[in-house]
């Protein structure tokens, strides 16, 4: 991806800058507003459309701070579960001072992340991921003291088989061992090692909504992908990612068999930047061209960090109480907070499908009772893991959480849940421990 310099746009692409800038100057950090890179990004995005630029930005700018992610590489620590698979990928620079990442997908263990990691969580280690990777481009820029313009991905689908890829298979091998197998991989899978719940409908929907946040938050960031050693199969899940990404993206795909990449590295990357495994001559500093210290080596998630229902279902946990909500009903359940400052605490799971859930609080205005929504009733699904959640209630009195089946015309819901209120002397104590 070539991105000219100021001094090199044309005229055009200068005003259409200068015009984003004066759209949104109120709106924006010095920092970013002095930052003729970002608005240039996002108009190439969109085809140097102004209009549609200004609107992909704002967008941005509003998820950005939905989401806290200027505060993520502060306030988030990868879990346990994670750290196996993000770390250790960063493998060097390529020629231009790219940042170049190495992603084993095939020894990924795709059941238990599956198990143990809500996509909120998947979500968050993403951020953090990327958020690590603008602040080192961010050097990078400095360093050479010219613009360095986005990430380099290899991704390796050598050994993904069908096993690993739907949850089939039990454990996982580590880097380096039989290379020179036969691959038998069937899946794209791009962006992040925790998208690999591939081979199944949520995989896919995970893996969408990752590659579209990348797409739409991140524009022009990503300089390539190298997807190596891909089997025929690979043509199914990329078909459907297809109706979701811009040509922009897919363009930045290279699909490799088991042959001809290697070649294609080494012009990527110099000879002692690449590990030789992957072509080039980095080792290990005892020689080993598998470059142990440098390749990310994740492995089985231990069954400790499972949350899955299928494993700790919430409907089999103590104190649980169940209601059973006919079609086109709803049920309140009334939580009475007697201290200022007491949190609200709750688990909720349906047997199938989804369930509407809204928090609210009823007060008195002046003769009459008014209900205030202070958790937005919205449907939720509880398929893969329990709902949890909490809320700081700063008034007391008279709350209800609303569990709501009346858009269901059809079918009739069971619900298991617990609800717990836990006092600020508890909280506080809680944190302390």
């Amino acid at each position: 991806m070539t991105v000219p310099n100021d001094s090199e746009l044309t005229q055009s692409e200068r005003e259409a800058v200068e015009e984003m800038r004066r759209r949104l100057a109120k709106e924006l950090p010095r920092k970013i507003y002095d930052e003729n890179f970002l608005f240039y990004r996002f108009l190439k995005a969109r085809d140097f459309d102004v209009d549609a630029s200004e609107k992909m930005l704002r967008k941005t700018l509003q998820w950005r701070k939905e989401n806290n992610v200027d505060r993520i590489t502060t306030d988030y620590k990868f879990s346990e579960v994670f750290v196996p698979y993000f770390t250790n990928l960063l493998l060097g620079t390529d020629k231009e001072g790219c940042p170049v990442y190495y992603i084993p997908i095939g020894d990924y263990d795709v059941k238990g992340v599956h198990m143990a990691a809500k996509f909120p969580e998947m979500e968050k280690s993403v951020l953090l991921f990327i958020e690590e990777g603008e602040k080192f481009l961010e050097k990078q820029c400095k360093k050479l003291n010219k613009r360095v313009t986005g990430f380099v991905f290899i991704y390796d689908l050598d050994r993904l088989t069908f096993g690993n890829a739907t949850h089939k298979k039990e454990g996982c091998k580590n880097v380096g061992t039989n290379r020179e197998t036969e691959p038998q991989n069937i899946n794209l899978v791009t962006i992040v090692a925790v998208s690999l719940v591939v081979g199944t409908e949520t995989g896919i929907e995970t893996l969408i909504k990752l590659l579209k946040m990348q797409q739409d938050n991140y524009p022009e960031r990503i300089k390539s992908f190298y997807m190596i050693n891909a089997s025929s199969i690979f043509t199914i899940p990329f078909s459907i990612l297809k109706a979701f990404l811009t040509a922009r993206m897919l363009s930045k795909f290279r699909v490799y068999g088991t042959d001809g990449w290697k070649e294609d590295l080494l012009d990527l990357m110099d000879a002692d930047q690449l590990p030789a495994f992957l072509g080039g001559k980095r080792t290990d500093p005892d020689g080993n061209p598998l470059c142990k210290t440098l390749v990310n080596q994740p492995c089985k998630v231990d069954e400790k960090y499972y949350m899955h229902k299928s494993i700790n279902s919430l409907e089999k946990s103590p104190n649980v109480k169940k209601i059973t909500l006919p079609r086109a009903s709803f049920s309140e359940v009334i939580v009475d907070v007697e201290e200022a400052g007491s949190l609200i605490e709750w688990e909720f799971e349906t047997k199938t499908r989804d369930i509407g859930f809204g928090l609210f609080y009823k007060e008195m205005d002046g003769d009459e009772e008014r209900v205030v929504e202070l958790v937005a009733l919205r449907r939720l699904e509880t398929d893969d893991f329990s709902e949890t959640g909490m809320y700081k209630c700063e008034k007391v009195g008279e709350y209800v959480i609303l569990f709501d089946n009346s858009y269901s015309w059809l079918r009739s819901k069971e619900v298991f849940y617990r609800i717990n209120v836990v006092l600020p002397k508890e909280h506080e104590n809680n944190v302390k421990n």
